[in-house]
């Protein structure tokens, strides 16, 4: 898998079963932007670097592409909607098969 899949399978993700802010979330259920990273990887929480690289090349893209501190700080912010969120995801997963990320 690559980083760009990972990217729209988070997309995906937080299409059939929500969003949320604040917290990772439960795999099958609403999730963050990085909880939804984890279930598209097939993990419940964060995993470990050397686990799961793919993710965390898809991290970093998403990181680099945002105005914010954290991912996290950017999908908590109070003005934020999950149709921004995943189409954020789907625009790096793009830039990144395009190569500009």
């Amino acid at each position: 898998m690559t980083a760009a899949e990972v990217l729209r399978r988070a997309a995906d993700y937080i299409e059939e079963h929500g969003w949320r802010q604040q917290v990772l979330g439960c795999n099958g259920g609403p999730r963050c932007a990085v909880g939804a990273m984890c279930s598209a990887v097939g993990k419940s929480g964060i995993p470990l670097s050397g686990d799961c690289p793919e993710m965390f090349a898809a991290w970093d893209a998403l990181q680099a592409s945002l105005d914010a501190f954290s991912i996290a700080q950017w999908n908590d912010h109070r003005d934020r909607t999950a149709t921004e969120v995943i189409s954020t995801l789907r625009r790096v997963a793009d830039e990144l098969e395009a190569g500009h990320v």
